[in-house]
C-alpha cells in the first residue's frame, strides 16, 4: 500500500459560503415600529479560513465571514442597509473517524475573535431612537455595535486528489456563535448609546471547499 501523503500537507486555505442565524430579532422590531423594512433571521454569509496542522492532528488558523442581507426602502423613502462580519483564531483536532474511508476527515474546533453589525440609515441622530425617527438627510447615519465572539463548532470533510498537487477538501461546517460581551451601540463614531440587543451571535452552516499543500 502506498504511503498515505496526506498527513505531509501542512496548510489549507478555504473559501466558504452558507446561512447564519444572528440576534436581530428586537433590531427587527425597533426597526418595524419606526417605519422600516426588517431584514431576514436567516443572513446568507461568505468567507474565508486558512489553517495549518501542527503534529499529527491539532490544526490552527483563522477565519472570517460577512453576512450579505442588503438594503430596504421604508415608506418615507429613507434606506437602510444592514452589514455583519466578524474573524476569529481557531483551533482544532482532526481525526479519521472510519479506517475503511481514509479520505474522510472530521475536525470539531473552537475560536475566539471579534465581530461587528452596522446599521446604516438615511438621517443623522444622537441617539439610535433619533436615528430611526430622524429626518432625512443625505449624509446618513451608521449606527455600530461590536462584540467579543467565541464559537463551537467542527468540520466533516472529504479529500479529493489527496496524492497529487491538485488536494482539495469539500466539507460541510457547522456550529454556534456566542457574544459573551458587546458594546453599546455607537452613531457615526460619537458617544455610545442604549439600543435593542441585537448581535451576530447564533448558529450557522457553510460549505467549504479548500486546497491543501
Amino acid at each position: 500500500m502506498s504511503p498515505d501523503t496526506t498527513e505531509e500537507k501542512r496548510n489549507t486555505a478555504y473559501v466558504a459560503a452558507g446561512i447564519a442565524h444572528p440576534r436581530i430579532v428586537l433590531l427587527n422590531q425597533t426597526l418595524n415600529r419606526a417605519g422600516y423594512p426588517i431584514f431576514s433571521a436567516t443572513a446568507p454569509s461568505v468567507g474565508v479560513r486558512v489553517d495549518r496542522r501542527i503534529g499529527p492532528h491539532t490544526r490552527v488558523g483563522a477565519t472570517g465571514q460577512a453576512y450579505l442581507w442588503g438594503s430596504g426602502i421604508s415608506q418615507t423613502g429613507r434606506a437602510t442597509t444592514l452589514q455583519g462580519g466578524y474573524g476569529l483564531l481557531t483551533v482544532g483536532y482532526e481525526f479519521r473517524p472510519l479506517s475503511a474511508l481514509p479520505a474522510l476527515r472530521i475536525t470539531p474546533r473552537v475560536g475566539a475573535g471579534a465581530g461587528l453589525l452596522q446599521l446604516r440609515i438615511s438621517g443623522v441622530a444622537s441617539s439610535v431612537t433619533e436615528a430611526l425617527l430622524s429626518p432625512e438627510s443625505s449624509s446618513g447615519s451608521t449606527i455600530r455595535r461590536r462584540s467579543l465572539l467565541v464559537s463551537a463548532g467542527g468540520t466533516v470533510e472529504y479529500h479529493l486528489f489527496r496524492n497529487t498537487a491538485a488536494h482539495l477538501r469539500l466539507g460541510l461546517e457547522g456550529g454556534y456563535l456566542a457574544a459573551p460581551s458587546s458594546t453599546a451601540w455607537g452613531i457615526d463614531g460619537r458617544t455610545s448609546s442604549p439600543g435593542p440587543d441585537a448581535g451576530l451571535g447564533g448558529p450557522f452552516v457553510h460549505l467549504v471547499i479548500g486546497r491543501s499543500w
